[in-house]
């Protein structure tokens, strides 16, 4: 199953990249919670808006890594869906919060996530961006990325506990794996604290 097939039924999810469409400045993609609990809460039979957080939103652009500019995005997305709580990052700048070395593309960025069932984006035309494939987000999996456990220890652990995620949502399952993408990782910035 693809994850538009899965979301098809998930109003929430059909505003906001509908939302996205009407944006033409910048190709944005839907990640993070929004994203991945709404799989999960179509998983377990709960509502669509369980859990729901705040509407992450990525793109990339190196030309402009001005954080108001995000600001202006957010604000444009507003005014185009008030209803919904507009966060948009620009990945061409997020290394820096990050302590990494820039990443190259939004594939890139999503590679440096913790988890695999997060590394996930969703475009404006339903097109999915997932270094680490879906599978571990439609199989209910949490299993870390290797650049997390290579460079972020400990950081996946917290992440579980802070976010009770197994207590949410009680078919998750804790992988013990780590995952690798197929293509060459992006390097971490050591230098950085």
């Amino acid at each position: 199953m693809d994850v538009k097939n899965m979301l098809n039924t998930n109003f929430r999810i059909h505003s906001i990249i509908h939302s996205l469409s009407l944006f033409s400045n910048e190709t944005l993609f839907l990640t993070g919670g929004t994203l991945r609990n709404a799989i999960w809460n179509k998983l377990h039979n709960f509502n669509d808006n369980y859990e729901l957080e705040d509407c992450d939103v990525i793109f990339y652009n190196p030309n402009n890594v001005i954080k108001s500019y995000e600001k202006h995005i957010e604000n444009e997305l507003k005014v185009i869906n008030p209803n919904i709580e507009w966060s948009v990052k620009n990945q061409a700048r997020m290394h820096i919060r990050n302590g990494h070395l820039p990443y190259g593309s939004l594939f890139d960025a999503l590679v440096a996530f913790p988890e695999t069932c997060s590394a996930v984006a969703l475009g404006r035309n339903w097109e999915v961006i997932a270094p680490y494939g879906i599978s571990d987000l439609l199989n209910l999996s949490l299993v870390e990325t290797n650049y997390c456990r290579t460079f972020e220890k400990g950081t996946f652990k917290k992440r579980i506990v802070k976010k009770e995620w197994l207590n949410k949502w009680p078919a998750l399952k804790l992988g013990e794996e780590v995952r690798f993408t197929t293509t060459c990782p992006i390097k971490h910035n050591l230098a950085v604290a």
